[in-house]
């Protein structure tokens, strides 16, 4: 059997702004997809996800089918190198219902156990790149900042063009929280392109300043002050709520968030109307929300052979 794990991740700043020219800082987390694979003597392709559940197709049909999309384009892209069937067991530390980049991760995972599976040398900008290439095709549109999260772990400065990787040298204290419902990022970016198109100048203006928020935000941590990236994230967030990416259940955990004495600042964390809030540095008290038993992490990609 070959194993290949990959981090889960959270944007830091950037949302939205990544997809427009500018920079942002996306992170990985403790929690992990792993994806194991077993080869076949025939040419079934069998999937088992203990979240998922089950799918079974052949090499000779493999097509994109929900809501195994991710790792079936990741075989047809690789379709070329598989000569035989195979088994591959998904197993995640999370629920892709909070996010976390969990199709990323999935998509990293797939298509480095093929990989690995078939002694190819797995650079890790190449494999950047066609996990990118998967995400963008099968959602329509994404900046492949929870990919680069995925492969190289800790807190990475991602542009995507010119592409620019860049594995900054500490990670933050921060505190997750889930509000209890998603919107998908493919719809809020719909949302957001449309407004944008009727009001291109306030919607460049805010890019431009998340932008900055991003190369602050990347001193902020080199420096290691967390304080200065709490008000920064505080920044960031004011942006965020001017594109209405924010609701007031959002809006009233951030307020919460703010209030703690050891929180510097909060903000949406991921495209927004849903999904995680984030704040730097860790809380004092117990509040009423779910706070996700997660911390950024170092580590990235990792194969395993058993």
């Amino acid at each position: 059997m070959w194993q290949c794990s990959a981090p889960g991740s959270v944007m830091l700043t950037g949302e939205h702004a990544i997809l427009n020219g500018e920079a942002a800082l996306v992170a990985a987390v403790d929690k992990r997809i792993t994806v194991q694979l077993t080869p076949r003597t025939d040419d079934k392709i069998i999937i088992h996800s203990e979240r998922l559940g089950e799918y079974t197709t052949s090499l000779s049909t493999l097509k994109s089918t929900p809501p195994f999309e991710f790792v079936l384009n990741s075989l047809i892209l690789l379709k070329d190198k598989i000569n035989t069937g195979l088994e591959l067991n998904i197993l995640s530390d999370f629920s892709h219902q909070v996010g976390l980049g969990s199709s990323a991760a999935c998509t990293v995972a797939t298509l480095a156990v093929i990989s690995h599976w078939q002694g190819m040398t797995v650079d890790l900008n190449t494999l950047f790149l066609q996990a990118r290439s998967i995400i963008q095709t099968t959602q329509g549109r994404g900046s492949g900042a929870d990919a680069a999260a995925s492969i190289f772990g800790g807190v990475v400065h991602y542009q995507m063009e010119p592409l620019l990787l860049e594995k900054l040298p500490y990670i933050p204290p921060v505190v997750l929280a889930y509000c209890g419902y998603k919107t998908s990022t493919a719809q809020v970016i719909e949302r957001v392109r449309a407004a944008q198109q009727h009001h291109p100048q306030a919607y460049h203006r805010w890019f431009e300043q998340i932008g900055r928020c991003t190369q602050k935000a990347k001193q902020a941590i080199r420096s290691q002050d967390w304080a200065l990236l709490g008000a920064i994230f505080t920044e960031h967030q004011s942006y965020q709520t001017a594109m209405q990416l924010s609701d007031p259940t959002l809006d009233h955990m951030i307020k919460i968030l703010n209030a703690e004495p050891n929180i510097a600042g909060a903000k949406i964390s991921g495209s927004g109307l849903g999904d995680c809030v984030m704040g730097v540095g860790h809380l004092s008290n117990d509040i009423s929300w779910q706070v996700l038993p997660v911390a950024l992490s170092t580590q990235g990609l990792s194969f395993l052979f058993l």
